[in-house]
């Protein structure tokens, strides 16, 4: 089993394989918890990221539409978890301020 805290602590989104679900070359089933307490199966196929289940180690048999499959992790949990969408958001935003922050000192320095 791998399992990874994603893609910030502040975020609290934990991914990890599972053995209950059939993996093979073409597919994998992730499980994965919001930082909502939600609980759901991924299936992760050459086409992208897609909910199979409400809750983890379940394939639910559901043929999802095309507009639900995701290409990237952060997509999809983008759409799953507006806790995830706030967390990411204010991290990038502190980085950038610190980036900011950075070129300012630097810039300061440089003219002494």
């Amino acid at each position: 089993m791998i399992k990874r805290q994603f893609p910030s602590r502040d975020a609290i989104i934990i991914i990890f394989s599972l053995s209950l679900l059939q993996s093979c070359k073409s597919r994998v089933y992730l499980n994965i918890t919001t930082k909502e307490e939600n609980k759901i199966t991924v299936k992760l196929t050459a086409a992208g990221f897609q909910v199979v289940g409400e809750d983890h180690d379940l394939d639910d048999g559901r043929e999802g539409k095309e507009e639900d499959v995701f290409e990237t992790p952060y997509s999809l949990l983008n759409k799953i978890s507006p806790g995830f969408t706030l967390a990411f958001g204010g991290g990038l935003q502190s980085r950038l301020e610190e980036l900011r922050s950075a070129q300012e000192q630097e810039q300061q320095q440089q003219q002494q």
